[in-house]
């Protein structure tokens, strides 16, 4: 995966229950001082929409709330899945999840506009790479250096897919029944079944085999549903305002 690494402090109010968290090395419960990374592909072609700067201004802005999402690489999973969703969601329909609640808690107006702003560039930034070159598409996962190797941390970003798949879970049914071997590894890693599942077969184990298979299965469950928006609205998949 090409990348090019930020550094941030990953604090953040998390609501992933550490107790039920998988118990490995990959494990995120401990965080102190972590890297991500974004996909070069994603920082040189659409920087210009959704810049370096914007991505830093976004996390800190939602690393400080305590409410809602407050985390940028569980918001990018949450609207990858709403991106390649089988049916198109209203901004209305999915932005309370991100700020908590039916009413936004803001100081003024011109903040939320601000804050709201983000949010839909981040989102049209993630549509744009869906539309222009989805065989390129690779998460934002956190990453921290142990005994020399690079380890990706992915449970906040599958966290977050997960989800955005629960706000349409009956549109997603077709996927659960005829492949449910894609949803396995987000399952694993965004659920708390999962994390059961991971520690019942060896965390660290189950890390190495299932983690790569995180980002081929996205790119599939976008293939797998293409045929179903193409024959939707055509406004489908577009980016919003």
């Amino acid at each position: 995966m090409l990348c090019i690494a930020s550094a941030h402090t990953a604090s953040r109010s998390d609501d992933m229950p550490k107790k039920q968290r998988p118990s490995g090395a990959h494990a995120s419960d401990d965080r102190g001082w972590l890297t991500f990374k974004r996909s070069l592909w994603v920082t040189t072609m659409i920087g210009a929409q959704f810049s370096d700067e914007d991505f830093d201004t976004l996390s800190d802005w939602l690393s400080r709330r305590g409410k809602g999402i407050t985390d940028i690489v569980e918001l990018e999973g949450f609207l990858t899945a709403i991106v390649i969703a089988p049916n198109t969601l209203s901004p209305l329909a999915w932005l309370p999840k991100v700020w908590g609640g039916k009413h936004p808690d803001f100081k003024d107006l011109a903040e939320m506009n601000r804050f709201v702003g983000l949010v839909m560039r981040f989102y049209n930034s993630i549509v744009l790479i869906f539309e222009t070159s989805p065989g390129e598409f690779e998460p934002t996962f956190y990453e921290r250096e142990i005994d020399g190797k690079t380890l990706f941390i992915v449970d906040e970003w599958c966290w977050g897919f997960v989800k955005g798949v629960r706000l349409d879970t009956a549109g997603w049914k077709p996927l659960k029944r005829q492949r449910p071997d894609l949803l396995k590894p987000l399952q694993l890693f965004g659920t708390s079944a999962g994390f059961r599942e991971l520690d019942a077969g060896g965390a660290d184990k189950m890390h190495a085999l299932w983690s790569p298979r995180i980002a081929p299965a996205v790119r599939d469950i976008y293939a797998f549903w293409l045929p179903h928006r193409r024959r939707a609205l055509p406004s489908r998949g577009r980016p919003m305002n």
